[in-house]
């Protein structure tokens, strides 16, 4: 790949261009590039601060638009949460959404989803090396999202004790909310 086809070279020449400026890179001071994920849907694309001008999100269509910074950073605390659990003897799998958009989080059920993922230290978790999984054992799937920061962790009962450890405090939040596996029996 050619230097001026990077992504982050063709947002900073639309930015210049969107602000008028020469692409001369002595002549221009460049206060931060950094990659965003702008919206829910999740359009791709870079904050372009450059001195003297407004910011520029460039999105990847390489079109640069002037952003109010504040409600730009605002779209950054968007947290979303998927879980998923299957296996077992039933076999099932039971799946959990989650969002501070949509209504699915309550301000204080966001504030300790918030505390368990930093607690858990979630993006910043070594996977760990798997082992023997156990028969009808369990299998998790968290993904976090937070403003531009995703990560998905996997683990199953028994290969990944080390890491359902480290995440435990959150799989048994996220479990508490999810529906149940078994059927509910009524008795008469």
């Amino acid at each position: 790949m050619n230097v001026s086809e990077h992504a982050a070279v063709i947002a900073l020449n639309a930015a210049l261009d969107a602000a008028g400026q020469d692409k001369n890179p002595r002549d221009t001071h460049m206060e931060s590039l950094t990659a965003h994920r702008r919206d829910p849907a999740g359009t791709a694309g870079y904050l372009v601060s450059i001195k003297g001008t407004s910011p520029y999100f460039v999105g990847s269509d390489g079109k640069a638009q002037h952003v109010d910074i504040d409600s730009f950073l605002q779209s950054e605390t968007e947290l979303r949460v998927y879980f998923a659990k299957a296996g077992g003897i039933v076999g099932k799998k039971v799946t959990l959404s989650l969002s501070n958009r949509d209504g699915t989080l309550t301000t204080e059920a966001e504030s300790e989803l918030r505390t368990l993922i930093n607690n858990v230290d979630f993006f910043n978790a070594s996977q760990s090396n798997p082992g023997s999984m156990i028969f009808d054992g369990y299998s998790y799937s968290v993904t976090v999202a937070m403003g531009h920061r995703s990560r998905t962790i996997d683990a199953e009962q028994g290969s990944d004790s080390e890491m359902l450890g480290k995440i435990g405090p959150l799989l048994a939040w996220l479990e508490a909310r999810a529906p149940s596996l078994l059927p509910k029996i009524i008795l008469d």
